[in-house]
């Protein structure tokens, strides 16, 4: 039987248990996500917050974005639905329903905890839907903790101009993340897709990532076209 840790939620005070190589856990009363951070030479409690060997701190999004986290687009096409988190020292995403963790659709909220000196780099990826919209884009945040690479894999709800802002804001508060504790900002190495500033440059050409939208929007509107057409047809067919 694994080893758990008791301590108290950062924001509501509940009773948190969490398993000691827990990144993050949600509470179950407050719906507050946290973050842990397992800390050695500790001496009990604080009022930081500090219980035992671990420092609990209360995740405050800065920036949510509502959409799916998925496994693989190939077998699990609806996904977990909830937002993506960013705030100034990690991106999470939150699941809106904690059943989603009781019945083993996800297993841990650790598989979408990303620290911000985890990333090593982003890229868009395509996924065949339906006629009406063949193609979509979701974002694909590449993670490297230093054991294991991983791609966390996530659809966004948002228009095609607006999914650029959330690599963008990802990257700013990585960087401001190492500038605030004093270190070098590490280099993305993975994926085709880099931040400059506050403009997303990929290196496919960004008229793919705009290319879904377009064409989405393209058929909606030959469909109403044709919708209008037929009905004016049948008006004067009965007049």
């Amino acid at each position: 039987m694994a080893t758990t840790v008791t301590s108290k939620c950062p924001h509501c005070g509940a009773q948190i248990v969490f398993e000691p190589k827990s990144k993050a856990t949600i509470c179950r009363y407050c719906s507050s996500m946290i973050a842990i951070k397992e800390v050695k030479g500790s001496d009990g409690p604080s009022l930081s917050g500090l219980l035992g060997n671990f420092q609990l701190k209360e995740i405050i999004p800065k920036y949510e974005y509502w959409g799916r986290y998925v496994q693989s687009p190939e077998t699990d096409v609806t996904g977990i639905t909830g937002y993506l988190c960013i705030s100034d020292e990690e991106v999470i995403f939150k699941p809106d329903k904690l059943d989603f963790l009781e019945n083993g659709l996800l297993k841990s909220i650790d598989d979408t905890y990303i620290r911000f000196d985890e990333i090593c780099g982003y890229r868009y990826n395509t996924y065949y839907f339906s006629f009406v919209a063949p193609k979509t884009y979701y974002h694909v945040i590449c993670t490297d903790d230093g054991e294991t690479k991983k791609e966390h894999i996530i659809f966004i709800a948002s228009l095609a101009k607006e999914r650029n802002s959330i690599f963008n804001n990802i990257e700013y508060f990585r960087k401001q993340f190492f500038i605030r504790n004093g270190k070098d900002v590490p280099e993305l190495t993975e994926g085709d897709i880099h931040v400059s500033g506050n403009n997303i440059i990929d290196t496919r050409g960004a008229k793919y990532i705009y290319l879904a939208h377009k064409i989405i929007v393209s058929r909606i509107m030959i469909g109403l076209i044709a919708a209008i057409i037929l009905i004016l047809i049948i008006v004067l067919l009965s007049a």
